[in-house]
């Protein structure tokens, strides 16, 4: 009955829409939009949770979204982590991390794709591959927006009128081997350009990031270096206007180290020496962050439950120096994230994933310049976030359903964020 009133509301949808005779599963898809529009999410609630139709609504969803594919970024995200990889959930993602973690997979081929929400958000689309040659691993990975090209989009949104140029279709390479202790390296590169050839010559545009990674581990513990070889953007404007900016030696390390079965600590330490000329002011800001997490697994009678919760310090810090000179500007923030999340194997098909994280009791911020000094304490920064996977012999499928910080609901960001992955 639930699956008749379903395809009863696809098909009033589609009335009065030219059919495609060609393909039935793209008509649906052109009108899954509209449809999570007009269902209330209580009706979907009921449809979805009569065991008898979930698997193939599945069926169907997958369908519509061109699924082949591992839970990744819609994972982590799920489960609080950052996507750039995680010292404590084991996942594919983990070798942006450490190189050396690509040991632990087998060959797989991985999709991401879904909107791009905030300015450093992962971009809509990108993927790769991990093959495994025995002692060895050999990876790909295209599309990716790194933590390096994320802070060129950062820097640019913070000054008034600047647009930099920012590096693009980056890819990934990474060569790993396994033994008694597991190492690996990595190769992040990103390189656009855009040059005027009319007339009117400007703006000319570049930008280039490079990073070289290196990583070991063992079961006990491992640590890893990523080194900013090049981290810049340059838009010339006119012969005598150009922005530009360069982080010289970004330094980022850390590692982890286990307690017990149980727990884990994880330690991160970046330092980067940012530059921009010509622009009014023209500046140099070096940045410094620090953070230690405690990680433990919370013990549950169900064995297909995985209960666990966070709790860290981190500091970060800026100093800016307009034209090279005195401090103008200083930027600091003292901060005790807790987060607490569970991945549950409610079916051996299906795993529901929750989270939520606040930095609590310390959660100051200060911005201090030559004529104002504004410290903010424990602001709103509560954020939930639910997701769920989906396997399907080889196949692993992961979705978002929702991220928020206020509590409201969107069913318009059902599935704007998917994962999957082929593991062969």
């Amino acid at each position: 009955m639930a699956t008749e009133k379903l395809s009863l509301l696809i098909m009033v949808n589609l009335s009065g829409q030219k059919q495609n005779k060609n393909s039935r599963t793209e008509l649906v898809s052109q009108s899954m939009g509209s449809v999570f529009t007009y269902i209330q999410f209580t009706h979907i609630i009921h449809i979805i949770t009569q065991e008898k139709n979930v698997k193939k609504i599945l069926l169907l969803i997958i369908t519509l979204t061109s699924t082949s594919l591992l839970a990744s970024k819609a994972r982590l995200t799920a489960l609080g982590e950052d996507t750039n990889g995680s010292f404590f959930i084991e996942d594919s993602r983990n070798i942006f991390l450490n190189p050396a973690f690509m040991n632990n997979f087998s060959s797989q081929l991985s999709f991401e794709y879904g909107n791009a929400t905030t300015e450093t958000a992962s971009p809509a689309a990108e993927g790769g591959l991990i093959l495994d040659k025995g002692n060895k691993k050999i990876g790909l990975y295209l599309g990716r927006i790194s933590p390096e090209t994320s802070e060129i989009i950062a820097e640019s949104a913070d000054i008034p009128g600047m647009n930099f140029y920012n590096p693009q279709n980056a890819i990934d390479l990474f060569y790993a081997r396994s033994g008694t202790m597991d190492w690996g390296v990595g190769l992040h590169y990103a390189n656009s350009s855009s040059v005027q050839a009319a007339a009117v010559e400007f703006p000319d545009s570049e930008a280039t990031v490079m990073v070289l990674s290196g990583g070991v581990s063992t079961n006990k513990f491992s640590g890893y270096l990523h080194l900013g070889l090049t981290q810049k953007s340059n838009r010339d404007n006119a012969v005598a206007n150009s922005d530009e900016f360069t982080g010289s030696n970004r330094l980022s390390l850390g590692g982890h180290y286990k307690l017990n079965d149980h727990a884990k600590l994880g330690l991160k330490v970046l330092a980067n020496k940012i530059e921009v000329s010509e622009v009014t002011p023209q500046y140099e800001k070096s940045v410094s962050n620090f953070s230690v997490v405690y990680f433990s697994k919370i013990k549950t009678k169900n064995e297909v439950m995985n209960l666990f919760y966070t709790a860290g310090l981190a500091s970060n810090s800026a100093v800016l120096n307009p034209n090279g000179s005195s401090v103008n500007s200083e930027e600091s923030s003292l901060l005790l994230p807790i987060s607490f999340g569970v991945e549950a194997s409610i079916k051996e098909w299906m795993i529901l994933r929750a989270s939520i994280k606040q930095n609590t009791l310390i959660n100051e911020d200060r911005v201090k310049t030559t004529t104002s000094d504004v410290t903010t304490k424990n602001e709103q920064n509560t954020v939930v976030s639910l997701g769920a996977g989906f396997k399907f012999g080889d196949f692993d499928f992961d979705a978002i359903s929702a991220v928020t910080g206020t509590g409201d609901f969107n069913t318009m960001s059902l599935l704007t964020n998917i994962s999957a992955a082929y593991k062969f």
